[in-house]
């Protein structure tokens, strides 16, 4: 095996084994996910059925470098993290085989990051920037894990509740929906801003303001 050596390749972690090792699994669908307004995160879904993010895409969603997010393959969690974590849990990756006909990576094999991890990487950095935690170069990643966890779970009751009530659902209006909503209320929760009866119009100007701050 050996790891290419583009400039591709330093934006993702992509290695060319040829053809595919007999034990490893194929990411036979992609796309990308708009989770958050303007972030765009590399998905895909493997032959068994697991969803999962490329490293390129998760780090995109976490607002992290994504040499910080491979380092931590080997890793985790930090030490500033422990407290939170999920002893059970360990950061395992996959490495799968791109079949998708979409993807720019097809025929190569990318690092994948099952539903589960994700989560477990969310829910750990939320945890740890709500008890004052994270060192400094790490609250910028506690402030979007703390957003995603309020989206991602309003989001999917939306979902359920619409869907159950026969109406149809649009996720990436309902995302956004809740994604003004929740920015504010990190800020207010942090107590470094004030909101004072703004306009959803204006909402949506400040929040896409001082989210590129944050960021």
């Amino acid at each position: 095996m050996r790891q290419k050596c583009s400039s591709e390749a330093q934006n993702q972690a992509i290695f060319d084994f040829g053809e595919p090792e007999i034990s490893q699994i194929r990411a036979i669908h992609y796309g990308e996910a708009e989770i958050m307004p303007d972030v765009r995160c590399e998905c895909y879904v493997l032959e068994d059925g697991q969803s999962v993010m490329s490293e390129r895409g998760l780090s995109s969603l976490l607002g992290m470098n994504q040499m910080a997010l491979n380092r931590m393959k080997t890793d985790w969690p930090p030490k500033t993290l422990e407290s939170f974590c999920d002893k059970a849990k360990s950061m395992s990756v996959t490495f799968a085989f791109v079949t998708a006909e979409k993807s720019p990576y097809k025929n190569q094999s990318i690092v994948v990051y099952d539903a589960s991890i994700i989560e477990e990487i969310i829910r750990v950095y939320a945890l740890a920037y709500s008890s004052g935690a994270l060192r400094e170069n790490q609250i910028h990643i506690g402030k979007r894990a703390s957003m995603l966890v309020q989206i991602l779970v309003r989001t999917a009751l939306h979902i359920h509740i619409e869907h159950a009530c026969g109406l149809k659902v649009s996720i990436q209006k309902t995302v956004q929906r809740y994604y003004f909503s929740s920015f504010y209320y990190l800020f207010l929760l942090s107590g470094q801003i004030l909101v004072q009866e703004h306009s959803l119009a204006k909402a949506r100007v400040d929040a896409r303001e001082l989210l590129q701050r944050m960021v």
